[in-house]
């Protein structure tokens, strides 16, 4: 309604309000020219519809009056005193019935449609939801995907860093291995010489020692049955340590066990 209104007021000033002489030298003369043009169209169609209206009211009036002063004079004349009143109290009482039930109807009907507007409403509301969840869901997925990818490419990357690493280590130590082999194979074997010297001198400084200790008078049977054993002769140490246990001392007893212990 306030559109149409809108309507109306736009076009009647664009049909009644003066626009002025029109500047032909100007360069908004033709849009002034056309405007001139369409109030003077616009003025004409109005005259017209009123003219017209004019004409139409009359003959509606002119056609109305007989037509309700017939209705007047046909209620006048009903014949009042032969209609029973109880009928037409029966029959306003259906008719307001039925024009109650028609309105609760209606009533119900309302409610019904803002009803079904509100859980539309809500069911769009959920599809949004849904599709927003469904939406998250397929960013995560690509997310995992992604973190799934930069950790292969870690991986990768760490295989490579150790590979690296590992092949700078086998060059190295080829090297190193290339060094030692280039040392002349004289040097290795007068270093065997002198350690086969150096083991032959300590046996023998030791079996010395050995029979020094064995010479002596003073010795005791457990630095004997000690001496047997650094010389190696474990039957004669072990003969002379059972000795010792039978024959000894409880001192003397409890360090042959232990030497005992240590030749087992």
């Amino acid at each position: 309604m306030n559109k149409l209104v809108t309507l109306i007021l736009i076009i009647l000033f664009l049909a009644y309000v003066p626009l002025g002489p029109v500047n032909y030298s100007s360069e908004l003369s033709g849009f002034f020219i056309f405007l001139g043009k369409l109030q003077v169209t616009l003025s004409t169609i109005i005259s017209l519809l009123i003219s017209y209206l004019t004409e139409l009211t009359v003959i509606l009036y002119n056609n109305t009056i007989p037509f309700l002063v017939m209705v007047y004079d046909s209620i006048l004349s009903l014949p009042y005193e032969k209609i029973n009143y109880w009928y037409v109290l029966i029959g306003l009482f259906v008719i307001s019935f039925f024009a109650e039930k028609f309105r609760t109807i209606n009533n119900d009907l309302l409610k019904l449609n803002k009803r079904i507007s509100m859980i539309t409403s809500n069911t769009l509301d959920n599809n949004n939801n849904d599709s927003s969840l469904i939406e998250v869901k397929k960013l995560s997925e690509k997310s995992e995907a992604i973190l799934e990818l930069l950790s292969v490419i870690s991986n990768a990357a760490e295989n490579f860093k150790n590979t690296h690493v590992r092949s700078k280590k086998i060059r190295r130590a080829s090297s190193e291995i290339i060094v030692t082999n280039s040392i002349p194979k004289e040097t290795g074997q007068a270093k065997d010489e002198d350690q086969l010297m150096r083991l032959r001198k300590d046996q023998t400084l030791q079996e010395n020692k050995s029979d020094e200790i064995m010479d002596d008078e003073n010795i005791s049977q457990i630095d004997l049955a000690r001496a047997f054993i650094e010389s190696n002769e474990k039957d004669d140490a072990i003969d002379l340590i059972k000795k010792i246990i039978d024959t000894g001392t409880e001192e003397e007893k409890h360090e042959a066990k232990l030497l005992y212990m240590q030749i087992k």
